[in-house]
Order: structure tokens, then C-alpha cells, then sequence
């Protein structure tokens, strides 16, 4: 399942782990400055989050993730890589 959710001026997201199916998800060119999940997103394999306002990144609660764009934000660190051991791009 793909949720696309680009180009909305969205300040913030909540409530994405009650998509646990959720396989893309596109978030780019928003006002986000955090993305926050209360549970993981196992299946969850496409991440874009290029141009927004984010300073920092956990990606830890997707360990399927294989494809990440971040490029064009304000990041001064990336966690949780360690657990995405399909990321490609």
C-alpha cells in the first residue's frame, strides 16, 4: 500500500503506525520537522522525505526500509540505520 502525501505544506504526521501495511510512503516538499511513530512500521520499504525542515532522523522503526530520500533538509543526524539492513538507496 502507497500513501503519497507530497507537496501538502504539512507541519506534521501522527498516527502512522495505525498503517502497519503501509509499503511507500512519499512526504516530500512539506514543512515537516520530525516524523514520529509510537510502533514500527515493518513492511514499510519506500521512505521520501526530501525537502522539509527536518533536523534529525530515526529510522530505526523501519526495518524494511530499502529506498530513503532526505536530501534538502536541515539534517544533523540520521539514527537507526543499523536496523535497515535492505537499504539501498
Amino acid at each position: 500500500h502507497d500513501l503519497d502525501l507530497s507537496h501538502n505544506q504539512l507541519s506534521s504526521i501522527r498516527n502512522l503506525d495505525s498503517l502497519p501495511s503501509l509499503s511507500a510512503l512519499d512526504l516530500r516538499y512539506n514543512q515537516l520537522d520530525g516524523l514520529e511513530t509510537t510502533a514500527a512500521l515493518p513492511n514499510l520499504q519506500s521512505l521520501k522525505l526530501s525537502n522539509n525542515i527536518l533536523r534529525t532522523l530515526d529510522v530505526g522503526a523501519f526495518p524494511s526500509l530499502n529506498l530513503l530520500y532526505v536530501d534538502q533538509n536541515f539534517l544533523r543526524s540520521v539514527s537507526g540505520l543499523d536496523k535497515c539492513q535492505f537499504l539501498e538507496v
